[in-house]
């Protein structure tokens, strides 16, 4: 999380967008479950007063023969949250095991 603290120094005074895969589940981002790797997550996002964008959606992020989560995350500073909507997964064939959002 080093270099996620060092983009937001950097643009302390401009809005962020950052998507990244986070290999974390919670239920703040509609996984069925929290573990403690998105804890941490979580309360990095709320020190940094970085919110979410990720809705609920029948679609996963992220689908595996092991399993499926939402581990792609979408998250911006408060003064985009107003500015970014329409936010979805798109349940399209490609070549990833990660779906496009």
């Amino acid at each position: 999380m080093l270099k996620i603290d060092a983009i937001i120094q950097h643009a302390r005074f401009e809005g962020i967008i950052l998507a990244m895969e986070s290999k974390s589940v919670s239920t703040i981002w509609h996984d069925k479950q929290t573990y403690v790797r998105g804890r941490i997550i979580e309360e990095f996002l709320t020190s940094n007063q970085l919110h979410t964008l990720n809705n609920d959606s029948d679609y996963t992020t992220f689908n595996s023969t092991r399993g499926s989560s939402n581990i792609d995350l979408t998250i911006v500073k408060t003064q985009l949250l107003k500015t970014v909507n329409e936010w979805e997964v798109w349940n399209q064939d490609i070549c990833s095991d990660h779906n496009l959002i």
